[in-house]
């Protein structure tokens, strides 16, 4: 077991290992590197449902990562608690800022469905049963709201729709009333 109170933080240390893993095997690490990261990273689970007190042996082992793979080093401080492990919920406040919401509709006859279907999947990355439903959507007269990542997908997206009969608006953020003139 991992002693009490520092669950939360072992499991989040974990997380931070195997997102590690990931992003070397994004950017091409040798896969002996990988086999090494991932084989000191499978006994990390095994140490929290044991009977007896492993969070030493936990730590080590994270320890251990750190000495081999440097850039893994939050794992610990996560587990330590030097980083606070709000990281989660900081992460998707970030991807959330840089989303963008755009409203899509066609406000006239000509919308060619085929065409817009495929600038939905190209430009915001939708699968077809996505982008089928949000064009049918939009072929039945409705108004749409969809997200883009960043504003250049949003741009690009606009700029489509425009091609193939249907508009697409950017949604801009409310201005909060306490900050609003």
């Amino acid at each position: 077991m991992i002693s009490t109170g520092l669950e939360r933080r072992a499991t989040l240390a974990l997380h931070r290992i195997l997102i590690h893993a990931r992003f070397m095997a994004l950017n091409g690490a040798p896969s002996d590197q990988l086999a090494t990261i991932l084989d000191w990273a499978e006994l990390l689970p095994t140490f929290m449902p044991a009977l007896e007190d492993k969070t030493a042996e936990f730590r080590d082992v994270l320890e251990t990562i750190a000495q081999k793979f440097p850039d893994s080093r939050s794992a610990i401080a996560v587990f330590d608690g030097i980083e606070p492990i709000d990281f989660v919920q900081r992460r998707r406040a970030a991807r959330a800022a840089s989303e963008v919401r755009l409203i899509l509709s066609a406000p006239r006859p000509g919308l060619q469905k085929v065409a817009l279907t495929k600038s939905l999947q190209s430009d915001l990355s939708f699968s077809l049963a996505q982008a089928k439903a949000v064009t049918d959507a939009i072929a039945e007269g409705r108004s749409v709201t969809v997200t883009a990542a960043n504003r250049v997908a949003a741009e690009r997206m606009m700029e489509s729709a425009k091609g193939v009969g249907a508009c697409a608006v950017i949604e801009e953020p409310a201005i909060p009333q306490n900050l609003a003139g």
